[in-house]
């Protein structure tokens, strides 16, 4: 049993901690195994029951959440703690009453978010019972410094045509006060391959200067993300920025939960200014109660956003015509010229929060049931694609499991698993290990990256 890796507060007792736990690997394993039966019988229970205030009760989330730190060693960036985090949050934010919007959240609701929740114990759990594979020493990957530029050139050759096309650069004639227009920039049924070829030309730079230590690629994601600036497409820039941080902690070791929990107060705040810029009142929108005037307008952003989040699943849920099984959750993945008009349109508590997650584009298509297995399928893919990652430093492994922790990760916000500008960064990917990267077998130098 691999002892799991402690940065920034290294403290004696977190190390003696750890040793208990883990000093023993037959003792460890049979932890696991435990934790797997539990977590097994609490998802049955669930599955059976049909109890959404039992499901979703104090007692029932504490026990999961105890039981997947201890299946993830207390490794934050694991997938399932990713996934399962954001939903603990949700669900305990539904218990607050501080906003007049507050109404009690369905059973179905309930049943469904403790359910994925209890889905991520039990894949975590379950992937600890097969070790890690060791670190391939026979295998070296080699790149080429030429083919980069060939494929730097192609991003900047699409990123003219999309300038010249539009007619406009959205950040320019937002500075000029036209407005932005960004959500009609770009070629119709192009653009989102053209957002994910750029993504994922960023993060496999990032990928080769961190193991390399060449300026010349970490030129390239900059060159990408002050594309995405003045595109204004902030989704692929915190996509893109939350990519390279799992790649960085997969290659050079996690980041420090002090500096990980100071650079979310920072996000806070940054968020919070700059809905004070736009002259937002989040207070006013959330029609918080004065009870509550003490609370960090920071703070209030966070839970208005998780809450109507789970107020908008509870609408969907609370549908009766759902689940209508006509693929919907699959029209992310198709361009947006071939996409089918209209689809079912999620009601909205409060329309200045249209915050649509993953669970209820799974759910309006397949049910409870339904989101569940596919929650399961797309848990198992992340938690392989980690798990390889950790066991070879292959851009195409580490950029693969870096984009579905970003997926895990922000399954609270939007299915980008079927979302084509995230997930066909993949494809892509591999695309690139083809004409950019290439793995020889048995080569004699030391496993890594080296140029060719």
């Amino acid at each position: 049993m691999t002892l799991p890796v402690l940065t920034g507060w290294k403290s004696a007792w977190s190390l003696r901690y750890w040793d208990f736990l883990t000093r023993s690997a037959s003792k460890a394993r049979q932890l696991d195994q435990l934790t797997v039966v539990a977590s097994a019988v609490f998802f049955l229970m669930i599955c059976v029951l049909r109890n959404g205030e039992l499901a979703a009760s104090g007692y029932s989330i504490t026990a999961a959440a105890v039981l997947l730190t201890w299946s993830v060693r207390g490794n934050y960036l694991h997938p399932c703690f990713l996934f399962a985090t954001p939903w603990t949050l949700i669900l305990f934010v539904s218990t607050l009453r501080i906003s007049e919007y507050s109404r009690p959240i369905g059973a179905e609701t309930q049943l469904l978010v403790s359910g994925v929740i209890w889905l991520a114990v039990l894949v975590a759990s379950a992937a600890n019972l097969r070790p890690i594979a060791s670190l391939s020493a026979t295998s070296t990957v080699y790149y080429s410094r030429r083919n980069f530029y060939v494929i730097l050139g192609l991003l900047l050759t699409l990123t003219a045509a999309n300038v010249a096309l539009a007619g406009y650069i959205p950040l320019l004639r937002g500075i000029g006060g036209g407005g932005t227009d960004y959500m009609d920039f770009g070629v119709p049924g192009i653009y989102g391959f053209y957002n994910a070829f750029a993504n994922v030309f960023a993060v496999t730079s990032f990928v080769l200067y961190v193991v390399s230590g060449q300026r010349t690629y970490l030129y390239g994601l900059l060159m990408v993300l002050a594309i995405f600036v003045v595109f204004v497409t902030r989704q692929n820039l915190i996509s893109a920025l939350i990519e390279c941080m799992a790649v960085w902690s997969l290659l050079r070791g996690r980041v420090s939960t002090f500096r990980l929990a100071l650079l979310g107060c920072v996000a806070l705040v940054a968020f919070d200014l700059i809905g004070t810029l736009r002259a937002v009142d989040i207070r006013e929108l959330a029609r918080i109660s004065p009870d509550y005037d003490f609370v960090p307008t920071a703070l209030i952003w966070l839970y208005a956003y998780a809450y109507f989040n789970i107020l908008n699943l509870d609408n969907v849920t609370g549908d009766h015509l759902l689940p209508l099984h006509d693929g919907s959750m699959f029209w992310g993945l198709l361009p947006s010229i071939f996409r089918p008009e209209g689809g079912y349109e999620v009601q909205l508590e409060v329309s200045n929060f249209n915050v649509a997650s993953y669970l209820s584009s799974v759910y309006t298509d397949v049910g409870v049931e339904g989101s569940f297995v596919v929650t399961a399928i797309f848990l198992i893919l992340a938690v392989s694609s980690f798990r390889r990652a950790q066991s070879s430093r292959s851009p195409l492994y580490v950029v693969t499991a870096a984009v579905l922790q970003f997926c895990c990760l922000f399954s609270f916000f939007v299915n980008f698993f079927f979302y084509l500008p995230i997930i066909f960064q993949i494809p892509i990917a591999a695309m690139f290990r083809k004409i950019w990267l290439t793995s020889y077998p048995g080569a004699p130098q030391e496993p890594g990256i080296s140029s060719q």
